[in-house]
């Protein structure tokens, strides 16, 4: 198997720029939620911090995400689409 170094590269380079972007989202979503509310999120009894609540949305609704930063939405419809995303509440129906 013959491999470039330049496509390992690349790819590395890729994967990387893809992490940071992620990384970047998930710090913004935590900057704009407030971190009272944050605190007062619970899911399945289990105390999540809210970064790892950031976390979580991300990796649960990623599209909601990029709304919520490519537009100014009210806070309460972040809130309350934020919330009801970190408990998978299963009749939610999102705001934005």
């Amino acid at each position: 198997m013959n491999i470039k170094l330049n496509d390992v590269i690349q790819n590395r380079t890729s994967d990387q720029m893809h992490n940071f972007r992620q990384s970047d989202k998930i710090v913004k979503l935590f900057t704009i939620i407030p971190y009272k509310v944050m605190q007062e999120i619970y899911k399945n009894d289990i105390d999540l911090r809210p970064l790892v609540q950031c976390e979580l949305v991300n990796e649960l609704e990623p599209d909601w995400i990029d709304r919520v930063l490519k537009s100014d939405p009210s806070v309460f419809d972040v809130i309350h689409d934020f919330v009801n995303i970190v408990k998978q509440e299963p009749f939610f129906v999102p705001r934005l």
